[in-house]
């Protein structure tokens, strides 16, 4: 397993119940929002992921700046010291 900073913005803030970063420790960006899931609860939960686990479509996830779209999605590998970003797309007029 490896340990990453995840730094949220936006609404991913209250989601993780008003912190704006934490240290996980996972293997993959799949096991990382599990963790997350867990660590921050349903709210967390219903807001990021849909109902089959993957990030919901306004939700955008950087690995060392990155976006996970043009990784392996999910499984995307995470390593010591790498930096995720949580970041729900804003919308609006």
């Amino acid at each position: 397993m490896s340990k990453v900073n995840v730094k949220f913005f936006g609404a991913a803030i209250e989601a993780a119940k008003r912190k704006p970063e934490t240290e996980v420790q996972a293997r993959n960006v799949r096991e990382l929002l599990n963790t997350l899931s867990e660590q921050f609860g349903e709210s967390f939960k219903q807001r990021m992921l849909d109902a089959t686990g993957k990030p919901q479509p306004f939700v955008n996830i950087f690995v060392n700046d990155k976006d996970i779209r043009h990784l392996e999605l999910l499984e995307t590998e995470l390593k010591d010291g790498d930096e995720v970003l949580i970041l729900p797309a804003v919308a609006g007029g």
